[in-house]
C-alpha cells in the first residue's frame, strides 16, 4: 500500500453557535465518535479524496464557518487512515456494526434483506441525491441510476466502493483539538482566504500549505466549489503528523479529552493555569 501522499480537506460547519465546529452532517464524524468512544470515520463527503485514499495517508481536516458575511478557518484535526471499507460492511460483518450508530451514513439495511438510502443526521428533505455517486466509484451506470431513484437496493445489485474511511484511534494516528483554533479568514467576495499575521499560524501554512505545487490557499473561489482539497506528496505522512503534533503542543492547543459525561473538554481546564497546567501538557504532549 502506498500510504505516501498528505492531504488538505476542508469541511462546512453549520452551526456556528456550537463551541466546536461540527460539520452538519458530521462528516468527518467528530460528534459520532465522540459519543460512541469509536474511531473518526469519513463516508459522505468527498468521494473523490475518499476513493483514491490510501492506508497510511494523512488527512488535515480544516472547518470553514460563516460569522455574518466573514468565513472563518479553524484547525481541527489531522488523521491517519487506518482502512477503507463500504457502508455494506458496517451492516453485514460484526466487526463493523458500531458504526450503525454513526451518523455519517447514507444507506442501512431492512428486515427484509434489502438496503435504502438512509442519512440519519439530516433531515429527509435534504438527503443527498445523488448517494449512490458518493458509495461507489466511477460514472453512474443506468443500472444504478435506476437505483438511486427508487433509493433501494439488493446486496447482489449493487457494488460498493471501500470508500468509508476508518481512520487510527485518538492518540495513536489522529489528533482531534479541544478548542480548534482561528488560522485564517475571508471577507464576502474573496477568491482566497487570509491567514492570520501571527508567527504560530504562518509556521503551521507553512506545513500544511506550502508543500503543495499547485495551491497558496484553501479557497480558490468565491462561489460554487470554493475549497477543493489539497494532495501532495512531498513530506511523508508520519512525519506531517508529528510536526502538526509538535506545533499544537508547543502553542498549547491540546487534543480533546472525554469527560464521564461524554462531553468535549480541554485537557487543561480554562481555569488550570501556570506550572500544573504546563505539567500536564507535557505529560500529553510527551
Amino acid at each position: 500500500m502506498k500510504g505516501q501522499d498528505c492531504y488538505v480537506a476542508v469541511f462546512l460547519s453549520r452551526n456556528p453557535g456550537l463551541l466546536w465546529p461540527y460539520d452538519f452532517g458530521d462528516d468527518p464524524s467528530f460528534h459520532s465518535s465522540l459519543l460512541n468512544r469509536g474511531n473518526l470515520t469519513w463516508g459522505v463527503c468527498r468521494p473523490n479524496v475518499r476513493n483514491p485514499l490510501n492506508v497510511g495517508d494523512l488527512v488535515v481536516f480544516v472547518s470553514n464557518s460563516k460569522d455574518g458575511s466573514v468565513d472563518k478557518y479553524r484547525l481541527a484535526c489531522w488523521a491517519t487512515v487506518a482502512k477503507k471499507i463500504s457502508q455494506m460492511q458496517i451492516w453485514e460483518d460484526p466487526e463493523f456494526c458500531s458504526y450503525q450508530k454513526y451518523s455519517n451514513l447514507l444507506m442501512r439495511n431492512r428486515e427484509d434483506g434489502m438496503f435504502e438510502h438512509y442519512e440519519p443526521s439530516i433531515p429527509k428533505g435534504q438527503w443527498h441525491k445523488n448517494w449512490i455517486k458518493r458509495l461507489i466509484e466511477g460514472r453512474l451506470t443506468e443500472k444504478q441510476k435506476q437505483i438511486q431513484k427508487r433509493q433501494t437496493f439488493s446486496g447482489e445489485e449493487l457494488h460498493l466502493a471501500q470508500n468509508y474511511i476508518l481512520f487510527n484511534p485518538e492518540g495513536a494516528g489522529t489528533t482531534i483539538l479541544a478548542n480548534p483554533p482561528l488560522i485564517a479568514k475571508s471577507e464576502f467576495g474573496q477568491n482566497r482566504e487570509r491567514w492570520l499575521e501571527t508567527e504560530e499560524v504562518q509556521d503551521l501554512k507553512t506545513l500544511i500549505i506550502s508543500p503543495s505545487t499547485h495551491r497558496t490557499s484553501l479557497r480558490t473561489s468565491a462561489q460554487g466549489f470554493q475549497h477543493p482539497p489539497i494532495q501532495y506528496s512531498k513530506i511523508n505522512p508520519s512525519s506531517l503528523f508529528e510536526k502538526l503534533n509538535d506545533w499544537s503542543c508547543r502553542l498549547g492547543h491540546l487534543p480533546r479529552a472525554v469527560s464521564s459525561s461524554g462531553q468535549i473538554r480541554s485537557t487543561v481546564s480554562q481555569t488550570h493555569r501556570g506550572a500544573g497546567a504546563e505539567r500536564q501538557r507535557r505529560r500529553i504532549c510527551s
